[in-house]
């Protein structure tokens, strides 16, 4: 690993930015086929934890995302949340919490990926403490937070929100001034963790509150490992009505749902159900959709104890 390490600096030094960018993505499809233990990519990204390029940093950040919500155990998921904000503090406090005068682009982007993923996958208390504050600007005057952050600001309050801070939201959305403001509110209510609340989330898309066009953004609620289960049981009993509510233009796209599960039963269940809905034209996205899921869930059978053991030999 200390070798791994050595070579990931090295390449840092050597290869250009594209290099770098394909030497960490072929590190990457090795872990998902078996050929490499994800041991191997943590160390390369750790080698490469100095990197400043916007796109390198979103080839690293990119599978610790992934490994955080689909890889880690239950039980290894507080190890890598720690593993995670060592490797990011550094570099999200040289950036700072909010946007500089005079900061590019790159740096703004830069930024966005480094505080997002320290928030989800790293579980960083400033962060989600930050991320709450500036959605607390944003509901006080939409105007004032930098948008560049406030998307990922947003969600991140929403997934560590409560009731209260939902009630906040919904209140919001009904009364927004803009459809950008209305978009916002709904579009974040699907990243909310409560069951429950991901029910009610649910039911607005049946409502006149919610447009036809935008029932897909119901697919949030079932994209959300928190309240999955929760979501896809709600648009089996109630599929009928939220296709007619989408019309038959848009109403194939639910095919596209079956892509969102990492779980066999919730693959062999979602596979069954939208193929009994002879959606037009759906063979093919549900084909696709399952070879994604088999390969979610053959990451996870191949490298989640590769991943346990790496973490303990952290602590060492």
């Amino acid at each position: 690993s200390e070798a791994i390490r050595n070579i990931a600096a090295a390449a840092e030094a050597s290869l250009t930015p594209e290099e770098r960018i394909s030497f960490l993505n072929d590190s990457w499809a090795m872990v998902s086929v078996g050929r490499q233990s994800i041991a191997d990519f943590l160390n390369i990204v750790t080698g490469m934890k100095s990197d400043r390029t916007r796109a390198v940093v979103e080839a690293m950040l990119g599978p610790v995302t992934q490994i955080h919500d689909d890889v880690a155990s239950t039980a290894d998921k507080p190890a890598f949340e720690a593993w995670t904000r060592q490797l990011l503090r550094p570099l999200a406090q040289e950036l700072g919490p909010a946007a500089k005068p005079g900061d590019s682009d790159e740096t703004r982007q830069l930024r966005a990926v480094v505080l997002r993923t320290l928030g989800h996958a790293g579980n960083d208390p400033e962060v989600v403490a930050q991320a709450r504050l500036l959605t607390e600007e944003y509901m006080k005057d939409p105007d004032s937070v930098d948008p560049t952050a406030l998307p990922d600001a947003m969600a991140l309050a929403a997934s560590h929100g409560d009731t209260a801070l939902y009630e906040k939201f919904r209140d919001r959305m009904k009364n927004a001034r803009t459809p950008d403001e209305f978009y916002t509110y709904l579009r974040n209510l699907g990243n909310f963790g409560d069951p429950d609340l991901a029910v009610r989330t649910a039911q607005l898309f049946l409502s006149p509150e919610v447009k036809g066009q935008d029932v897909y953004q119901i697919f949030g609620v079932v994209s959300n490992p928190d309240t999955q289960k929760a979501g896809w049981d709600f648009v089996k009993s109630h599929f009928t009505e939220l296709r007619d509510k989408l019309g038959a233009e848009l109403g194939g796209g639910f095919a596209s749902l079956a892509n969102v599960f990492c779980d066999e039963i919730l693959r062999d269940d979602s596979q069954k159900f939208l193929a009994d809905q002879k959606i037009p034209g759906s063979q093919r996205e549900l084909a696709n959709a399952r070879e994604r899921v088999n390969g979610c869930i053959d990451l996870r059978n191949l490298q989640q104890s590769n991943l346990g053991e790496f973490l303990k030999a952290q602590r060492k």
